[in-house]
Order: structure tokens, then C-alpha cells, then sequence
């Protein structure tokens, strides 16, 4: 078996599953093709050589919803007649709203999309909201969880600081944050970009750092008494990867409860859900967790557990090649 995947130049040397994918064959060819520019006309050129070259290959793996996911997916869809299965790796795009463009963007979804054979997604109902709005026939979409770096596992953190913390960028609700944590007797650190915060009120206890390096925000979650994810109630992926970090660093964490968490975290066991908007029962749930520091630590060494049982690297690519052949099995048949 021949595959092919296309990565993009940010993307770096060795993408995380790259050593597991030859178990799928006992003879299996893994090549790689790096799309230089990330400017959409400077990527067809490129994608277009690639694309003459695909019948070479069994199957082409392309990143989630960028260019080379769109152009190979739309020359299939119009030509019908490439050999080369298309599999797209955790795609994921906003909702469909009631505006024209996202209508007339849907509607091109459908076509494009129309010839992949697997679209994998990091959540279950975020597979079955695209399968439903894009009413794909032929295209199964299937659920493959997200993985998070092993390194977390290997940090013995302790709970030495004073403090709680939150982060992120997209899709974050630090309005309703805001509003759960003004007067409570403790120090609240939120690591985010300046849009997030533009225009709320900040209460005196919360300290704010913007876009801070990577490793840092590590440490800073490793001492944190535990985290808060408040997330907007989207259908869509968004804040699994900072879960799954915070969960590998055995941190208690209250996260909304919405499509993209439900499949992370056991409520009261790995974590603690909250309803999205209601910034009185987060309330309750940090004073939970500061009153009760024990219940925060087991919950912590259970949310650990859980990514070495499920979330690490060996697992989820275990499933995801399980999925490639499941897949390419069916269509053969």
C-alpha cells in the first residue's frame, strides 16, 4: 500500500502519528508532500503537480480543512475518476449560519466533500452535525479523538500555586468566566489572545497574560490549584487540545459541557461539567473544588489515568488506523 500525506510547511518534520501509519500494511510505502506557501494562489500550482501524480498513491491524507484538502477533494468531485482514496484527518470548519456566504459555502461543501471516502472528526456529534448539514450519502464520517503529547505524562506536578487558571483562544466564553470567578477568594490567571477579552470587565482578582510561550503556559498549568475551560456551546471541535493537556498534567478541570467535550471527560470522575452560560453553577463549581482540595486532586489522578488509557499517542493511532482499514475495507467490497 501506497500513502501519501500532505503537511504544510508550519507543520513540523515529523508529524505526531507519523511512525504508526506502516502498520496498516505489512508493505506499506509512507511519502510525504509539503505544500511550501499557505496563500491559496500560491498553493495551487503546487497542488495541482500533486495532484497528476496521485494515481501512484492508494491513499492521500490531507490536514483538516486547508487548501490541499479543498483542491484535491474538488478535482475528485469533478473529474470522478481518481484511484487515490481520500481520507481528510480531523476536519473541521464553523457552523453553518443563515448568512448567503455560509449557504453558498455549505453547497460547495456538499460537491467537494462528495468524493472523500473517510472524514475523520475529534467529536461524535460533530461528526454527525456535518454529516447532517452537509448530507453526504457516500462519505462516511467517523469519530477519532484527539491525542495529546506524551510529555504531560511524564511532569510530576503539584498544586504549589496560588492561583487557578484558564486558556485559549477559540471558541472561549470568558465572559461567563468573568462573571463566575468576580470576588471569590482566589486568584484567577487567564492565558488568551486580545480579542478574547476586548470590552469585558476585569475583576480585580484575575490577572491577564497575552499570548505567552508555549512552555511557559505549561508551567503555569502544572502549579495551578486546577483549570477552567468555559467554552461557548458550539457543534464543533474546539478546546479538546487544552483538556487533554490539562488532563495529562493530572489537573482537576470544569469544562462546559458541549459537543466537542462530551466524549473527553466523565462528569465528577475526570473532570467537572458545566452548563454553557451559566456563569452561577461555574461559581459553584470552583468553590467546589477550592473547599474541597482532596476531591480536586483525585479527580486530577483520574483525569491522568484516563489519557493514558485513551488519549495517548499508541491509542488514539490505533484507532485511527483501525478506521483506514475499516474503511478502505468497505469500499472495496
Amino acid at each position: 500500500m501506497k500513502i501519501l500525506v500532505v503537511i504544510n510547511r508550519k507543520v513540523d518534520e515529523n508529524i505526531w502519528w507519523w511512525g504508526y501509519i506502516p502498520p496498516l500494511s505489512k508493505n506499506c510505502q509512507l511519502d510525504v508532500a509539503k505544500i511550501r506557501d499557505q496563500r491559496f494562489l500560491s498553493s495551487i500550482l503546487p497542488l495541482l503537480r500533486l495532484y497528476k501524480k496521485l494515481n501512484k498513491y492508494d491513499m492521500v491524507i490531507t490536514q483538516q480543512d486547508g487548501y490541499a484538502t479543498f483542491i484535491i477533494a474538488f478535482l475528485n468531485s469533478l473529474l470522478r475518476h481518481s484511484k487515490c482514496r481520500h481520507f481528510i484527518n480531523h476536519f473541521i470548519t464553523k457552523e453553518k449560519s443563515a448568512s448567503l456566504y455560509s449557504r453558498i459555502k455549505y453547497m460547495f461543501l456538499s460537491f467537494v466533500l462528495s468524493s472523500t471516502y473517510c472524514i475523520m472528526c475529534a467529536s461524535k456529534l460533530e461528526a454527525e452535525y456535518y454529516k447532517s448539514v452537509l448530507k453526504l450519502k457516500n462519505t462516511q464520517f467517523r469519530f477519532v479523538p484527539l491525542a495529546t503529547d506524551p510529555q504531560f505524562l511524564k511532569i510530576n506536578t503539584k498544586n504549589m500555586g496560588d492561583y487557578i487558571i484558564s486558556s485559549g483562544r477559540t471558541g472561549r466564553d470568558y465572559k461567563t468566566l468573568l462573571e463566575a470567578v468576580a470576588g471569590l477568594p482566589i486568584r484567577l490567571i487567564i492565558v488568551a489572545d486580545y480579542f478574547n477579552l476586548s470590552g469585558l470587565n476585569i475583576p480585580d482578582n484575575v490577572e491577564i497574560k497575552y499570548n505567552i510561550p508555549y512552555m511557559e503556559l505549561i508551567d503555569l498549568t502544572s502549579s495551578a490549584k486546577f483549570v477552567i475551560l468555559p467554552l461557548q456551546d458550539r457543534r464543533i471541535s474546539v478546546g479538546q487540545s487544552v483538556l487533554l493537556e490539562a488532563m495529562g498534567l493530572g489537573k482537576a478541570t470544569i469544562v462546559t459541557r458541549n459537543a466537542a467535550t462530551v466524549d473527553y471527560v466523565k462528569d465528577g470522575e475526570t473532570g467537572i461539567f458545566v452548563k454553557p452560560n451559566d456563569y452561577m453553577q461555574m461559581r459553584e463549581a470552583i468553590l467546589y473544588l477550592l473547599d474541597n482540595p482532596q476531591k480536586a486532586d483525585e479527580i486530577g489522578v483520574k483525569a491522568r489515568e484516563s489519557v493514558k488509557k485513551d488519549f495517548t499517542i499508541d491509542k488514539v493511532i490505533y484507532r485511527y488506523c483501525s478506521v483506514l482499514k475499516e474503511t478502505l475495507g468497505k469500499k472495496s467490497n
